[in-house]
């Protein structure tokens, strides 16, 4: 007997470009959405090249840029393994609080479709982001 899965590889690979659209409060179960008061009107986004090795990212984080690589530890989990950012001006709301989530020790994530969910690691807060 022979039978076979067949496992969406879209659903834990981060390969590609994805912008922050809102963050979710999961103790409170509210939605912030992206505004000009949380990110003084710039862009947060990322790119994961799962292709390259190491595994790259990059992207900008509204007033600053930032880069390194990563790695994935266990399903739906990666780890930033080197990095490094621009440290300039302005640092609305939401840029500091996406540092946190995107720079703990491991980064849980869901990939749904196109959306991404980075969860805190104590799962209180998550950032969603859509594919750019």
């Amino acid at each position: 007997m022979l039978s076979c899965t067949y496992d969406d590889i879209s659903k834990v690979t981060l390969h590609g470009t994805w912008t922050v659209v809102a963050l979710k409060d999961l103790v409170n179960e509210t939605i912030e959405y992206k505004s000009e008061a949380n990110t003084y009107g710039g862009e947060i986004w990322v790119s994961f090249n799962d292709r390259s090795n190491p595994r790259e990212y990059d992207g900008k984080n509204i007033s600053n840029s930032f880069f390194g690589s990563y790695t994935y530890v266990g399903l739906q989990k990666m780890k930033v393994l080197q990095g490094g950012m621009t440290e300039v001006g302005r640092n609305p709301p939401w840029e500091k609080l996406f540092n946190k989530a995107f720079y703990q020790a491991e980064v849980p994530f869901v990939i749904e479709q196109d959306s991404l969910t980075i969860y805190f690691s104590n799962r209180t807060k998550a950032f969603v982001l859509v594919r750019k």
